[in-house]
């Protein structure tokens, strides 16, 4: 897979730049970090931060092999920052709609069902009070366009 859309950062401490190929990090107070932009390797480096990702080679668009860090999700997209609306599909037998979400590179689901909302995990799972469901709640918003698009399903 080809990785022009992916630009190198060096994250140092909290601080992001622009990295090469030659930059060097430590893996401790440093890491160098493949990305889709500057806000997408910050949430890289704090994933590496929490044991969730590791260092691994990648094979450069210029034919180089680095040692950096990346993270991409299930259908092998890399992570991109932000909020970005997947599909919708019509739960009949429930009588609702869910929409799914990706937020930083994590999936969401917002059900709408007799006008009221909850939220799934990406395993379909019910989201409990706490951070998930607040970031899910924040960032998963149902506009009257995505229902538009919904009504089709």
């Amino acid at each position: 897979m080809a990785n022009e859309h992916l630009s190198l950062y060096l994250v140092a401490e909290g601080d992001v730049s622009p990295a090469d190929v030659d930059a060097e990090w430590d893996g401790i107070n440093s890491i160098l970090v493949a990305a889709t932009s500057a806000e997408a390797a910050l949430i890289v480096a704090n994933a590496y931060d929490r044991g969730e990702v590791q260092a691994d080679n990648l094979a450069w668009h210029d034919g180089s092999t680095i040692g950096c860090v990346s993270m991409r999700d299930r259908d092998g997209r890399h992570l991109v920052a932000g909020t970005e609306f997947v599909e919708a599909e019509q739960d009949w037998p429930n009588a609702a709609t869910r929409y799914w979400f990706r937020v930083n590179g994590r999936e969401f689901c917002a059900v709408e069902s007799g006008g009221e909302t909850d939220y799934l995990d990406r395993e379909g799972v019910p989201l409990n009070p706490g951070p998930d469901r607040q970031l899910a709640e924040r960032e998963c918003v149902v506009t009257d366009e995505i229902r538009s698009k919904a009504a089709g399903v």
